[in-house]
Order: C-alpha cells, then structure tokens, then sequence
C-alpha cells in the first residue's frame, strides 16, 4: 500500500474517504505512504515489531479520524461504514502486533484480546450490514463459476459476518471464527480482487489487493493470539 500511495501521489481506496480539498493532498498522500512502507519493512525484523506495529496502527488511525467528518454527512449509507471497519480491522492487528511484543503482554493480554474480539465484532457486522444494503454489487464481485451461484455466495458471506460478529463480541467459539474470518478474507483476496487485478491491473487494483491481504493478516494475527492464549490456559489447568 506504501509504496502504490507513493508511486501515485494519491490515496488508496481505502482512504477515499480523506477530502478531496484538503490542503497538500498529493503531499500528504506521499508522506503516508511512506510512512506505510517504513512500517511495512519494520515489522520484518522481530526485534523492531513492537515500534513497527505502533507506526502502523497510528497511520490506520488517522485515516479512521479523518473519515469521521463525511460519515457524520453521509448518515447510514454503506460506503464510509465500510471504508472505517477496514481501516480499524487492519489498525487492530497493527496494534495486536505491537502489544504482544511488549512486556505488559503477561499481564494485560486476556484483556486486550478480549477488547480486540469485541472491536473485531463490531466491525463484523459493520461489514455484514454493508453486504446486505449492496447485496447486488457484492453478487457482481462474486466469480459467475462459483457454484451455487453469485447472490447465493452474497447472501451467504452476508451470514458468516453475522455469526463471527456474535461469536467474537460474545467470546463464545472466538477462536473458531477468528480462524474461518482468516479462511473467508483470503478467499476474498484470492477468487475476488486477484480475479479483477487480472482483468483491470490498475494501481488502484492493487491497492484493494494489497488492502484484503493486509486485514487478511491482521485477523491471523488475532487468531494466532488467542490459540496461543488457549494453549496457556490449558498448560496452566491443574
């Protein structure tokens, strides 16, 4: 994402929602860009990934900020609600990221795995909701050759967002949906926006490509957390 925001000088879709007036847009979609990528290339190395996944989740965060103001315009249509659980899905696996690396994870891990549950879970059905009200539109992203059929597949993900939203928010089977969000966004990279880069490699494309693979990683990242919170409890267990 870094590196497309850089090469254009323009935000991604994801931040679509940053005004179009604002002043030194070019420049400021640069410099996040670049900011992104420091980030990017920072969480490799294990020993920097505490500082790397605090950079990353406060450039998600100031685009969760600046989405604010057009979805207080726009009230309830689908689009900004969308744009704002991507960025905040992506911006709590940045942050699960960082606080696993830190020292106080011992201690505050339960916590913050059950507060990144019930954040994931909003967004959930913030998503859910989003391919209801565009259940045509998402139908059209689906591949025609899919068996059963593009709106059955709609309808279908319609309800698996629903159930991880209630499992997650209710901790119940957390750790079973966690792993079947990771399953159904890679499906999403894969059959859907690697199937439209092929037929349109444009970099704004790509950048829905690079974005599906990054919240794809940072539900495995919470996925990852709990298994092995669940491992803890079990090798604690008398």
């Amino acid at each position: 994402l870094g590196v497309l925001m850089i090469a254009n000088r323009q935000f991604s879709a994801s931040w679509q929602l940053v005004p179009d007036d604002l002043p030194g847009r070019p420049l400021l979609a640069a410099l996040l860009g670049a900011w992104l990528l420091a980030a990017g290339l920072a969480l490799q190395p294990q020993r920097f990934a505490r500082v790397a996944g605090v950079m990353a989740a406060i450039a998600l965060l100031v685009g969760f900020v600046s989405f604010v103001p057009l979805i207080a315009e726009r009230g309830l249509t689908y689009n900004p609600w969308l744009h704002l659980s991507e960025q905040a899905i992506m911006a709590m696996g940045a942050g699960l990221v960082a606080a696993r690396a830190g020292p106080a994870w011992n201690r505050t891990g339960a916590r913050r795995l059950r507060l990144a549950c019930i954040g994931l879970g909003i967004c959930e059905l913030a998503l859910a909701l989003t391919h209801v009200a565009a259940l045509d539109g998402t139908a059209r992203l689906v591949p025609d050759w899919l068996p059963p059929g593009q709106r059955e597949w709609a309808i279908l993900t319609a309800i698996f967002h629903f159930a991880a939203a209630i499992a997650l928010i209710s901790g119940e089977h957390a750790l079973a949906a966690a792993r079947a969000l990771v399953v159904m966004f890679a499906g999403f990279s894969l059959l859907v926006w690697g199937r439209i880069v092929l037929l349109d490699p444009s970099w704004q494309m790509f950048a829905i490509f690079a974005l599906s693979w990054a919240m794809t990683g940072a539900v495995w990242v919470l996925a990852d957390a709990l298994a092995e919170e669940r491992r803890d409890r079990r090798g604690a267990a008398p």
